[in-house]
């Protein structure tokens, strides 16, 4: 089986999980929150796609984040050096949460999920990290790997 892994990192405000899960569910798709020790789940399934995101209070946002800017610090200096990129590495101290998320069995062809993912971090409240580098949220690369696309959806 196939799936994508995506994660959304906010910079601020972020919705609960009981908002995000009415704020998807539609007349195609359904919504359900589950919640364990730790961590919250929002599923949410079209007839063709499943997504699920997780909400982790647990999450360790320091160890994320100094992760991300090593990352990062590893490209090429030319890849390194644009003006969006320098704002985006001097704007990851302002994140706050990330949720976790699974697309199974991938992002599908019409944007669904997608579509989702973006509405979530709208107006530059925060980015996705996802098939090996950062997206802003427009779906347009910011930095990744060479073979990342540059434009989400081109996956």
């Amino acid at each position: 089986m196939s799936f994508e892994n995506a994660g959304i990192f906010f910079y601020h405000s972020q919705p609960s999980a009981a908002a995000l899960a009415e704020h998807a569910a539609t007349a195609d798709a359904t919504a359900s929150v589950a919640s364990e020790s730790h961590e919250e789940r929002i599923g949410i399934a079209w007839p063709d796609v499943k997504i699920t995101i997780s909400i982790d209070e647990r999450w360790n946002r320091a160890v994320q984040i100094a992760g991300m800017k090593r990352w990062i610090g590893q490209f090429p200096e030319e890849e390194r050096t644009p003006e969006h990129v320098q704002l985006f590495v001097r704007r990851l101290d302002d994140v706050e949460i990330c949720y976790g998320s699974v697309t199974e069995p991938s992002f599908d062809r019409e944007g669904k999920v997608l579509a989702l993912l973006l509405r979530l971090i709208k107006g530059g409240g925060g980015f996705i990290v996802c098939a090996q580098g950062f997206y802003d949220d427009a779906g347009r690369k910011i930095i990744g790997l060479p073979e990342a696309p540059d434009l989400l959806g081109q996956i």
